[in-house]
């Protein structure tokens, strides 16, 4: 019996301090928010337009593998002028 009174005490004093603190959170953050927004806000926007704008140079690069020299120099079949070298054959 001692042992559930002691129970019903703890329960009760962790009831007690998680309200006070939960109300304690509610008023800070109030208190907080109400400070924040008791300040004045001030916007001032204005477009302003130049007459010419500068653009930047722009250099556009071609990261293609194929070669244009090699392009020109092919023919109607698909085949370049040029030939590649063969590898050397495989001796076991």
């Amino acid at each position: 019996m001692n042992c559930d009174i002691l129970g019903i005490v703890k329960k009760c004093y962790w009831t007690i301090a998680v309200l006070a603190m939960t109300g304690g959170m509610v008023y800070s953050v109030y208190a907080l928010t109400a400070a924040y927004l008791s300040y004045p806000v001030g916007v001032d926007v204005s477009v302003l337009r130049d007459q010419q704008l500068v653009f930047p140079a722009v250099t556009i690069c071609n990261m293609s593998p194929v070669k244009k020299s090699a392009l020109q120099a092919a023919d109607l079949s698909g085949t370049s002028k040029r030939r590649r070298k063969r590898a050397p054959p495989i001796r076991k």
